[in-house]
Formats: structure tokens, C-alpha cells, sequence
């Protein structure tokens, strides 16, 4: 079926971890989320803020209503959230041939491969294998798959072009990324392949992962692979599908952005600040102070590896049997050799010169301990210092390498230097 039928479709099916929960339909001024009666009555307890929360389409979508409307936009902050963006987004918007604001149509045409447990149906579209598989990634051509799946106007192929988001636009926006299972693995991968005009930018994500994984944080895996061409391609494990082993099937894990949880659109990802995504967290997030102290040290990471590219869509929350709690780290690299030296979101009102007050201050306000703070940023500080002699091995030419480390070398400096934090914090 054409893809470009999507634009006649009015309504559609909602499902949370493969069960229907509902439906999406256009109204003469925007869209209604309503929830299906049977679902509704199952699950709604007015005294049990929480399961509510859990039980709903979305954290800002909770099971205490029955419908939700959204006036002026044609979706909720959460389903835009599910869309690609970037290079994924214009290509889409071609194959379908509608504009950008019309994000109904282009969540109905998206695919089911979403990120997280929720995805949508139209009737319209049956439904067909939705993953790349190969017994061996050697065999494949990877430009040549996303090609296929990219500029299809046959639905069956968009069912395999992910909404996996972009990021950063001078960046990886241009990254080229779809889903792909690999047989006789119990995971899912993402698979990221180089965009001609961002060299190195897998190499560089592979390095920056890697060293955060070395550093003591919970960061996705990632695995440099080749195809028959030699053309490299960055596979990242997916953290939110989880193997049963006793249903011998993937289950899909519930996860939302910043954007998502906090109920903004994506284009709000760099005017969010960090004290908005952290009262987020206490407010959702089971151990509040643990993923609070998280995400300082996910940012004082990005800081030292001088990532530009931590806004609001690469910062999420993962949900696990009732358990929500910061997710992996993930899309780490850096953004300096681009030309982006300064922080996407603003730590206390500064997105450079960052200091170790600055994190001690953000963190009193959450009710983190300054020592908690320090001994978690210094134990950074500490393990990044053998990556310093390790940067040449991205491929960046002698300059980019020289640049990069002496701006570490000074972050880190920041970050550990004496101040009125590290001795209060002894």
C-alpha cells in the first residue's frame, strides 16, 4: 500500500506493550487521545497516583481521564516525541507528500518501530515484519538498506524505517540509523551508519561510549561492525527491548524523553533547562535522589567530552515492572571538531565555563550532598584522564585531536580545581 495514503486517515489505534489502549482521531481544530472504556475501567484508582502514571499512555497522559484533547497541534507533545526528525523527517514528509505541521498523518505513516512500548496502527496498513534481520552483518550493505527503507512509498518498508530520533542539527540530525535484529542475539540493535558530510561522527559516538562505560555509567553498548562494502556502522544495544526468556519473545520497555515528560514539543529540546528535566525526575522517578545525582553526572560527562549535543530528546526516562528510573546514557560523542563547543542545555545559567559550584549548587537544590556531587565528578575527572592519550584513535587529523584533548585537559581542570564545594564537601 502507498504510504501517501496516510494522509486520509482520521484515526488510530494506541497500544502500550502490544496491548490496544486506545485511539488517536483528528477533531476540526486538533486531536483527541481516548482512552478505550474497557482499558479504563481495568486500571483506574483515584487513590493511586502512580499506577496511573504507569497505566497510561504517557506520564503526561495519566489514566485519571478518560480522553485527552490537544487544541492547535494535530498531536500531544508525547505521540510528536515518536516522530523522526531530521533527515528521517524530510524524507518522510516527501514519501508522504503533506507538510511538517501536519504530524498526524506523519505519525500514521511513522511505522510501529518507535522508541519505547508505545506505537500506533491504522486499519489502513497491514502489518508486516518490522526489523532488518541477518544471520551476518558482514553480508549486508548498510546504505543500501537504509536507501531502500528511507524513499519507499510502500508502507511494508516504512514499517522498517525506525522514529528514531535525530539530535543535534549542525550534527547528527544527519545521522543515518535504523533498526536491525541480528540472529542468534537476544538484543536489538540500532544500527548508525557515517553521513558523507560528518565524517567520523560513529567513531567518534563509539569512542565517547566507550569511555563512558570505562567511567562507571550506565551507557548503552555499542559495537563497531563492517559491511561487505568495508563501510563501518556503529551497532547500539537497545535498553528499551527486553528479551523474556520465558515467552521467548521481546518485550518493549516504556521510555520518554525530557521533551515527552515534561509535555513539550520536540522543537522545545534546547529551551529546556536542567532543573525543569531534574524536578521531573523527583517527581517521577522511583529513587529520585540516585537518577537526580545521574543526570549531574551524565552532564558533567558531556561537559568534559565536550558534548554540545545534550538536549532535551537525549535525556530519557526508562520504565521496567513499575520501576522508572533515568535511562542509559546514550548518543555521547562529541561535538567539538564539528565546531560546537558550548552545552545544549544550561547548567545555573551557564552553558560554558562550568565550574565544580555550579554542579554542587544544582545538585543543594535537589537536596544532593555536596560531597556526593564531588566524589561522583571527580571519580570522572579521575577515569577520564587515561582517555586523553586515547583520542587520536577516533581519526580526527593531528589539529581536531590536539583541540579536543587541550579542551578536555581544561575541563577537567574546572572540574576538579580547588573551590569552596570540594573543601565544604571534606
Amino acid at each position: 500500500m502507498q504510504i501517501d495514503t496516510a494522509r486520509e486517515i482520521d484515526r488510530l489505534s494506541v497500544y502500550k506493550g502490544g496491548e490496544e489502549i486506545g485511539e488517536l482521531y483528528r477533531t476540526a481544530s486538533g486531536c483527541v487521545l481516548q482512552y478505550r472504556d474497557d482499558y479504563f475501567e481495568r486500571h483506574y484508582d483515584p487513590n493511586n497516583p502512580h499506577k496511573a502514571i504507569y497505566n497510561g499512555a504517557a506520564y503526561s497522559l495519566p489514566l485519571i481521564q478518560r480522553a485527552y484533547e490537544t487544541k492547535g497541534d494535530n498531536l500531544h507533545p508525547f505521540f510528536a516525541g515518536l516522530l523522526p526528525e531530521g533527515l528521517r523527517l524530510r524524507a518522510l514528509i516527501k514519501a508522504v507528500k503533506t507538510s511538517a505541521d501536519d504530524m498526524f498523518t506523519l505519525l500514521a505513516a511513522s511505522g510501529q518501530e518507535t522508541v519505547g512500548d508505545v506505537f500506533v496502527s491504522a486499519a489502513e496498513f497491514e502489518d508486516v515484519e518490522a526489523l532488518h534481520r541477518s544471520e551476518e552483518i558482514e553480508k549486508l550493505s548498510f546504505y543500501d538498506l537504509f536507501q531502500a527503507s528511507i524513499h519507499s512509498r510502500e508502507f511494508s518498508a516504512r514499517l522498517r524505517d525506525p522514529s528514531i530520533a535525530g539530535v543535534h542539527p549542525k550534527v547528527s540530525a544527519q545521522m543515518v540509523s535504523f533498526p536491525i535484529a541480528v540472529a542468534k542475539r537476544k538484543k536489538r540493535y540500532i544500527l548508525k551508519l557515517n553521513p558523507p558530510e560528518i565524517p567520523l561522527l560513529i567513531e567518534n559516538e563509539n569512542f565517547f561510549m566507550t569511555m563512558a562505560r570505562e567511567c562507571g555509567l550506565e551507557s548503552a553498548a555499542t559495537t563497531m561492525v563492517r559491511d561487505r562494502t568495508g563501510e563501518p556502522g556503529l551497532l547500539v544495544e537497545r535498553f528499551d527491548r527486553k528479551y523474556d526468556n520465558a515467552a521467548k519473545a521481546f518485550r518493549r520497555l516504556h521510555q520518554e524523553d525530557a521533551c515527552q515528560f515534561l509535555n513539550r514539543y520536540p522543537q522545545d529540546k534546547y529551551r529546556l533547562n536542567m532543573r525543569e528535566i531534574a524536578s521531573a525526575i523527583r517527581r517521577y522517578c522511583t529513587s529520585p535522589k540516585v537518577d537526580i545525582l545521574n543526570l549531574i553526572k551524565l552532564k558533567a560527562f558531556s561537559y568534559v567530552i565536550c558534548n554540545g549535543d545534550l538536549h532535551g530528546k537525549n535525556i530519557s526516562l526508562l520504565e521496567d515492572e513499575g520501576i522508572i528510573k533515568l535511562s542509559p546514557y546514550y548518543d555521547l560523542l562529541s561535538t567539538l571538531p564539528y565546531g560546537d563547543q558550548k552545552m545544549a542545555l544550561k547548567l545555573e545559567g551557564r552553558d560554558a565555563n562550568i565550574k565544580l559550584n555550579d554542579f554542587c549548587a544544582f545538585g543543594q537544590a535537589f537536596d544532593i550532598p555536596a560531597k556526593a556531587v564531588v566524589n561522583a565528578i571527580s571519580s570522572i575527572c579521575q577515569k577520564s584522564r587515561p582517555f586523553l592519550d586515547r583520542v587520536h584513535e577516533i581519526g580526527f587529523n593531528k589539529n581536531q585531536t590536539q583541540h579536543l584533548v587541550k579542551a578536555m585537559v581544561e575541563r577537567i581542570n574546572h572540574l576538579t580545581e580547588t573551590s569552596p564545594a570540594r573543601k565544604s564537601a571534606k
